[in-house]
């Protein structure tokens, strides 16, 4: 019998640290926002009635909000985390932007449509998430690191990127890139070049980011560069998917989008772009 409370013992001790160490958020509504609140999340949307704080369970991001009258609301965060304990993020819902659309009850459709397309963009949206959360701790950001990898615009590539923010923010990066690294003929002679900026959001281990790339590259040909730069130039815009493994400064970023190019012939011609490469965090928070 002793043996058996002994155990019962030990399995409630175990649960109930498994349970202490869960992660959670919380979130608070201030009361001059507007119920209910519609609040867009790493793990769905939810709807909050209350200003009283709610809590949610598990490692999960806000990445933007809305009150009941469709106005965006500022979000302040912060995180709160220590050795065998849990991992809490707390979101402060403060207030709206200040809205464009004039006071008077009365104005033209055409102006409320203009109002209404920002918010509609996807690209802005998810950039508008992304500066929402540059003050929310996360683990492994910001950073500076170096990436590795294969561009349909870039070639076999080397770059260095930095992440500036926190859960979410800014994209920098740059390299270089060369044809037929991996060929039996050898790389080719023409080094090509690119700079690139974006945003990102991360729950930790999974990334989200857009990305503006401009640069070189070997599928224009170009004779008004310098033989120095070498090949034709363009852009791209991609949307980029990356994992970081757990506790480690290694990961995995593919992604695919779209472009322009500029040949010699003076001609504008559509690029298609697809990515897949390894990133190692050199300096990381």
């Amino acid at each position: 019998m002793k043996r058996v409370l002994t155990l019962l013992a030990m399995l409630l001790t175990i649960g109930t640290s498994s349970l202490w160490a869960a992660d959670y958020i919380v979130i608070r509504v201030y009361n001059n926002i507007a119920l209910p609140v519609k609040v867009d999340t790493s793990d769905g949307t939810y709807t909050i009635n209350t200003y009283d704080a709610v809590q949610l369970a598990g490692n999960i991001t806000v990445r933007s909000a809305y009150d009941a009258n469709g106005n965006q609301i500022m979000i302040q965060g912060s995180t709160s985390t220590g050795t065998n304990a849990p991992t809490v993020r707390y979101y402060e819902l403060t207030q709206t932007y200040t809205s464009s659309t004039s006071n008077s009850s009365s104005y033209s459709s055409s102006s409320d449509y203009n109002n209404q397309r920002p918010r509609n963009n996807p690209i802005n949206n998810f950039t508008d998430a992304a500066m929402n959360m540059i003050g929310i701790d996360g683990n492994g950001v910001p950073y500076l690191g170096v990436e590795v990898g294969y561009s349909h615009f870039c070639s076999n590539f080397v770059r260095a990127r930095a992440a500036l923010g926190g859960a979410g923010g800014f994209l920098l990066y740059g390299g270089i890139g060369k044809e037929g690294i991996f060929s039996k003929n050898g790389p080719g002679e023409d080094l090509y070049w690119h700079v690139g900026v974006g945003s990102y959001m991360t729950d930790d281990e999974n990334t989200m980011e857009f990305g503006f790339t401009f640069g070189t590259n070997p599928m224009c040909n170009n004779s008004y560069w310098e033989a120095d730069i070498n090949g034709g130039w363009g852009f791209v815009m991609d949307a980029r998917y990356g994992y970081f493994f757990p506790y480690t400064r290694f990961g995995i970023i593919a992604g695919a989008g779209i472009g322009v190019g500029f040949p010699e012939s003076g001609h504008a011609k559509l690029l298609g772009e697809y990515q897949i490469g390894l990133v190692v965090k050199l300096f990381a928070d």
